[in-house]
């Protein structure tokens, strides 16, 4: 077989230049390339290597690496295969001996550009190829993005052995080695996307499957990439993880140098942390600017910690205006009291007239309890439904209330060109997602294409007030 006369050696800074002329002037763009003078400063610094997979003596691949020894740690910052051997699986035959040649070491770091970012379709299909290829062969999504000089990567992470690492720490400290202050300061920034979140999936119509996506925006198709929309004015209806939900797409429209301002329809939390607005309306709140990117406005009800509507939430004209500053306005449309699982009352959910996507939440704990227990208003309102209060709630249950006009998509008929998304929250093992999979089945088509599961590792993130 090809790979069993394969190995990897060390390229010297000569073969290294000859390699840079010679292939990658043709390998990649040119402004993604570093010039030769600085890669060969590296090289002579220690922090850089160059490595050649080589079939008997001749080369098939290359890539070059920043390495970080006290950590144990590698950037791959260039990988390409000779244009003589493509498509014959050299590339994953590369990282697998990568393994072995640094098995020693704590972990390969690999940044892909962002699939959020993609100006367009075939970008953005090109960018998940990307990533998909170094999914299969190994490598795992950290949670971790950097920006480098205007452009959003994605961090991906090559175990080489079974020790923990810090992607974000140790990234950090390969970028502080590779730029002096001044770029760091000024051109570099790093953060973690995966505040709450550990997995989002997507339902892949088409294969008939689950997919992972890179982020909550990605998976309900959110951006300005062709086959995406950018939506102004988002409300969240139904149960289950509505405000996790909510504050994670904040997060990330937010990281996408948005201005988010978060209220409520109805009741929510009042947060804790963060710059939150209380006993103002909307117009009043955003007459400064924004001081952060998200901005959470209510009025802070007597006796309790919750914040209702605020007073100009239903003014068409004052929404208007408001929007003039905040890119976009995310509502809590619906309470639910903590269930899982919601059939909305007549007075619900609240939806302004503006709402231009409306995101359904269910939470996947309710499959398995009672109506009673795991349905709010089904005593009131779930006579439609035709079970009892002490019957199993089971995925076709689910999947009537997310789709019934007496349900989840109650009121939409009366918006004009909203798009509605489901989100299916709290798959956190896997007999959850087995019914996540029997659940979204059940879906009529052409909501199967919106639907996505969500599981989260840790508490919500809250947002709070500061003067």
């Amino acid at each position: 077989m090809l790979k069993d006369n394969m190995k990897i050696c060390i390229l010297d800074p000569a073969q290294i230049t000859k390699i840079y002329e010679t292939h990658a002037t043709k390998d990649f763009p040119l402004n993604e390339l570093k010039p030769l003078n600085i890669i060969l400063r590296m090289l002579k610094e220690g922090i850089y290597v160059g490595l050649g997979l080589y079939h008997q003596n001749e080369l098939t691949a290359y890539a070059m690496l920043v390495k970080n020894e006290k950590r144990g740690t590698l950037l791959l910052d260039y990988l390409a295969v000779i244009s003589d051997y493509r498509a014959a699986g050299i590339g994953s035959i590369f990282l697998e001996q990568l393994k072995n040649y640094y098995s020693g070491w704590r972990a390969v770091l690999l940044e892909c550009e962002s699939e959020c970012t993609a100006p367009n379709q075939e970008k953005f299909l090109t960018r998940k190829r990307r990533i998909d290829f170094y999914i299969r062969n190994g490598c795992l999504r950290t949670g971790v993005k950097s920006s480098l000089f205007g452009v959003e990567y994605e961090i991906l992470c090559l175990p080489l052995n079974d020790q923990q690492s810090d992607s974000a720490a140790e990234l950090k400290e390969i970028y502080q080695m590779m730029f002096p202050a001044s770029v760091m300061k000024e051109k570099v920034r790093l953060w973690n996307r995966h505040r709450i979140l550990c997995e989002v999936l997507q339902w892949q119509p088409a294969v008939h499957d689950w997919q992972d996506s890179s982020s909550l925006c990605a998976a309900l198709g959110i951006g300005t990439a062709d086959g995406q929309v950018m939506p102004r004015f988002i409300s969240f209806v139904g149960a289950g993880g509505k405000t996790t939900t909510m504050y994670q797409l904040a997060d990330e429209l937010a990281e996408h140098g948005l201005h988010v301002l978060v209220t409520t329809s109805t009741h929510i939390g009042c947060p804790d942390t963060g710059w939150v607005v209380r006993g103002r309306t909307m117009e009043e709140a955003v007459s400064g600017g924004f001081k952060e990117p998200i901005l959470t406005v209510g009025e802070l009800e007597l006796g309790s910690s919750k914040l209702s509507a605020p007073k100009d939430l239903l003014d068409a004209e004052a929404v208007s205006r408001v929007l003039l500053k905040a890119d976009i306005i995310l509502v809590e449309a619906d309470g639910s009291k903590q269930y899982p699982l919601k059939i909305p009352a007549g007075h619900e959910p609240v939806l302004a007239v503006q709402t231009d996507m409306v995101i359904a939440c269910a939470g996947l704990t309710a499959i398995g309890q009672t109506f009673n227990r795991g349905c709010f208003r089904f005593l009131e309102h779930g006579g439609w439904l035709h079970r009892q209060p002490a019957d199993t709630i089971e995925p076709e249950d689910a999947a009537l209330i997310l789709m019934d006009e007496r349900g989840s998509k109650k009121g939409i008929s009366q918006l004009l060109q909203c798009h509605c998304r489901v989100v299916l929250n709290q798959a956190d093992h896997d007999g959850r997602k087995k019914q996540a999979d029997e659940l979204v089945r059940l879906l009529p088509e052409f909501m199967k294409s919106g639907c996505v599961m969500t599981a989260y590792e840790r508490k919500e993130k809250v947002y709070g007030y500061r003067e």
